[in-house]
């Protein structure tokens, strides 16, 4: 990126200034760079907060795709315990109508 020669100039002046003043605890720190305008502070905020919303929509995005999935675990887990049942219900049954029949055998 270009600079022009009259920024660098400045720029380069308060780093010289900046420079000197490092190691003299006596002299202001020097600002090397220019303060950012009202409106940049203003965009700067809105960024921060749109920036803290997103962040905040995404955890709770997360924390529902989680509560869901456990939710579906739990749906499946019983599912299958019922069939479980079922299914050893259907085998005590017919095991008992087998063992009617040989006994009238």
């Amino acid at each position: 990126m270009q600079v022009p020669e009259e920024r660098y100039n400045i720029l380069m002046s308060r780093y010289d200034e900046f420079v000197e003043g490092m190691g003299n605890p006596d002299i202001a720190p020097v600002k090397v760079f220019d303060a950012l305008s009202q409106k940049q502070n203003e965009e700067l905020l809105l960024i921060r907060e749109i920036s803290a919303y997103l962040q905040k929509k995404k955890d709770d995005d997360i924390a529902k795709q989680n509560q869901t999935e456990t939710e579906e675990t739990a749906e499946k887990e019983e599912t299958k315990e019922g069939s479980e049942e079922e299914t050893k219900e259907g085998s005590e049954e017919e095991t008992k109508e087998e063992s009617e029949k040989q006994k009238s055998q």
